[in-house]
């Protein structure tokens, strides 16, 4: 009987060519999903971390056998290949004695983060289809990687527009790659006079480099490496970004007002999704509680000719508002959130565009697919549900890489 369905367990086996013998594909078997939680030093037996009202927490998710890094908080020393060519190509680049050593003992086992998911002990499943959950965590956060002191944030980000839940994790633009030995270090501020406690956990994707059935298949185990290789090298360029107002947007009744938020000089932001959500309890009874629009001051272009209401145009991490097509800001520029409240009572708003931010100039695609490692290999565990193929503009030397959900 034909299949409809491809089969899909042939991505875990491969066929020799010279004897016809089919083998499994080893290297498929160590990539394996993977949550990074709370570094246990800063936990419960149950695994929360407390944080008091009003407060501010420092806190660090660590990768398996990253606390034997150096003092320098984390970070391996950044790698240079002995060419920088045009990219890295897989088997045509020399690389130098230091970056050898990055890919055996200190490569260890790297995570490709793809959705973030989160649980605090205020929360209550919601009593019907109507979202949020009653008393969902207010507070916000700032995330850095100490490795390579990359800062993922312009200014903090409220937990509902970062994080998901089990059922509705919340997923990233641009996968994040964290080398071992590698911190992420999450600064929350609380934005109540509650005290809480909550878990957060960076779901992603673990690459085994030293597992034992790699060990014994020395090609699987270079394939395996390769595509570490380009990740690693990516991450150099390409990282996952939430661009932000650079304070906290609090409104009286019935008031606009403009805020602004800045790119920064470190790369091109590349924004997919819109999020955005009102914190006022009188939000709640009225779900259109605020409505904003975005502005470009140094072109005077718009993202409307109108005013956008907060529930029909914004979305949050579980449930984001995708863009029609990616808004590219560059480096160095600012937009402007002119945000009105629409309820006659204090109203504290949360915006924020979610994307990805590019170090990297306006190239040609063939040349920036080279560089930056573009997925388009099927062979590359990208979630098939989350990702998208690159898209290649006709005529326009644009580069659009995947965008998730």
């Amino acid at each position: 009987m034909a299949m409809d369905e491809p089969n899909e367990i042939l991505q875990y086996i491969g066929f020799d060519p010279v004897t016809g013998a089919v083998t499994p594909k080893w290297w498929r078997r160590e990539i394996q999903p993977f949550a990074l939680a709370f570094d246990e030093t800063q936990t419960s037996q149950s695994g929360y971390v407390s944080l008091a009202a009003n407060a501010t927490l420092d806190s660090q998710f660590k990768l398996p056998h990253a606390s034997a890094a150096p003092e320098s908080a984390g970070g391996y020393p950044p790698f240079m290949p002995q060419s920088q060519g045009s990219g890295y190509p897989i088997g045509q680049q020399s690389w130098s004695i230091q970056e050898n050593n990055l890919f055996n003992s200190d490569m260890g086992n790297p995570l490709l983060v793809n959705r973030i998911v989160m649980r605090d002990n205020l929360m209550q499943p919601p009593q019907s289809l109507a979202w949020p959950p009653e008393n969902f965590p207010n507070y916000t956060l700032m995330l850095k990687d100490l490795g390579d002191k990359t800062q993922f944030m312009n200014a903090p980000v409220h937990m509902q527009l970062f994080s998901g839940w089990a059922q509705q994790p919340g997923l990233l633009s641009e996968p994040l790659f964290l080398p071992t030995r590698h911190v992420l270090v999450p600064t929350y501020y609380n934005q109540t006079n509650q005290n809480t406690t909550f878990r957060q956990f960076f779901w992603g994707q673990m690459f085994y480099l030293w597992a034992n059935n790699l060990m014994l298949y020395p090609n699987d185990r270079e394939i395996l490496f390769s595509l570490a290789r380009r990740y690693l090298a990516r991450r150099q360029y390409v990282y996952p970004f939430w661009l932000t107002t650079e304070e906290t947007i609090s409104l009286t009744g019935l008031q606009t007002a403009d805020y602004d938020a800045l790119a920064g000089d470190d790369g091109h932001f590349e924004a997919t999704h819109i999020l955005g959500l009102s914190t006022s309890s009188d939000a709640f009874s009225n779900p259109a509680a605020f409505s904003w629009s975005i502005i470009d001051p140094d072109t005077n272009e718009t993202l409307s000719n109108g005013v956008m209401d907060s529930e029909a145009n914004t979305g949050d991490a579980y449930f984001p508002q995708e863009l029609p097509v990616p808004l590219l800001v560059p480096a160095g520029r600012r937009l402007v959130f002119r945000v009105n409240n629409r309820i006659n009572a204090t109203n504290n708003i949360y915006l924020a565009l979610r994307g990805r931010k590019i170090r990297a100039p306006f190239k040609e695609w063939e040349e920036i697919a080279r560089e930056l490692a573009i997925p388009g290999n099927p062979e590359q565990p990208f979630d098939t549900r989350t990702s998208r193929p690159p898209v290649r503009y006709p005529q326009e030397n644009l580069a659009i890489g995947p965008v998730r959900r």
